[in-house]
């Protein structure tokens, strides 16, 4: 288990307390990036006028507007990764903090990118807000804390492979 609280030796008890708190800290950079909905939709007026006019070519567009988003996201990241690990009362390790660090910055990306999909193929923001919470709804359901993944039924356990949750709490715990 990479990451460890200090001073506890159950087994059994830390890696539960360990998997609640790595669980809850991809939640919360998760559900961050929803509030990039509204931006990203109106936005969406401005770029089909520019694209229109042959400004700049759509890839061009989105690989502008990921880059935009890393300052952001790393201070984000770096602000409560900081407050979250150390007062949480992990191991005082730089590998292990960086590993956390880095894991819930990639999670924050990725979710930025997720809901930036959606703003894109939904009509309006309302739609894209419940299909984005729909989506939150699932990758947390899947991710392995809330329902393991030896309960998933054969026929869903592509869920949880699907799940960028999964994967970052599978990379931290």
């Amino acid at each position: 288990m990479p990451l460890a609280l200090r001073g506890h030796d159950n087994f059994r008890r830390q890696k539960s307390v360990v998997l609640g708190v790595v669980f809850f800290s991809v939640m919360f950079v998760s559900m961050g990036q929803s509030s990039q909905i509204a931006t990203y939709t109106a936005d969406r007026e401005i770029f089909y006028k520019l694209r229109g006019a042959k400004f700049f070519r759509t890839a061009s567009y989105d690989l502008a507007n990921s880059a935009s988003q890393i300052p952001l996201v790393l201070g984000e990241t770096d602000i409560f990764a900081a407050l979250v690990y150390f007062l949480c009362g992990f191991e005082a390790e730089a590998s292990l903090f960086l590993i956390f660090e880095i894991v819930l910055f990639f999670t924050n990306l990725a979710m930025g990118m997720w809901f930036f999909f959606l703003s894109s193929v939904g009509p309006n923001a309302n739609i894209v807000t419940s299909l984005g919470m729909c989506s939150i709804f699932e990758f947390e359901i899947f991710a392995g804390f809330i329902v393991t993944t030896d309960q998933i039924p054969d026929y869903l356990i592509w869920a949880h492979w699907i799940s960028p949750m999964s994967w970052s709490v599978k990379a931290m715990g």
